[in-house]
């Protein structure tokens, strides 16, 4: 704030937000120079802070082919505005759907971090035996062996 009567040469810094960036008069700016000669009125600036994007964290786990349990597969580093909610949706993979998962919010210091669960999905498979001996089918998962799934 600069008072009537007061002459004013100032650089102002703005201060570091975590996850936010600074803006004076819709624009970008870390500073503002302030040259103001003797005024008759106060003049006030204004400074607004708007998120930015800041990173958040997936871990990937993919259900076992074998039981019904999970192995971690990766970590994925993706990047959203800070105070948004992570996606309901966040990747594909082959013969995998995405289960439902939480969406926190997007924290300012880049900490977000949740655990993402992929199911396989499953098949069936028809082998015709040959002589006549009708049509062996099993059901398996995707990523099952053939040979291991065969029970003869």
């Amino acid at each position: 704030k600069v008072l009537k009567n007061e002459a004013l040469s100032v650089t102002v810094d703005f201060p570091t937000v975590q996850g936010y960036k600074p803006y004076y008069q819709e624009e970008r700016q870390d500073s503002l120079i302030i040259d103001e000669a003797v005024g008759t009125e106060n003049i006030t600036y204004t400074v607004y802070y708007r998120p930015t994007d800041v990173e958040y964290h997936i871990d990937v786990y993919f259900q076992n082919v074998e039981d019904d349990g999970y192995t971690f597969q990766s970590t994925e580093t993706l990047t959203g505005l800070t105070g948004s909610k992570v996606p309901l949706k966040t990747a594909t993979y082959e013969g995998m759907y995405e289960l439902l998962h939480d969406t926190p919010t997007i924290a300012a210091n880049g900490s977000t971090r949740i655990e993402v669960r992929f199911n396989r999905l499953y098949y069936i498979t028809r082998i015709e035996l040959d002589g006549g001996y009708g049509v062996y089918s099993t059901y398996a998962r995707y990523g099952t062996k053939l040979s291991d799934n065969i029970g003869f």
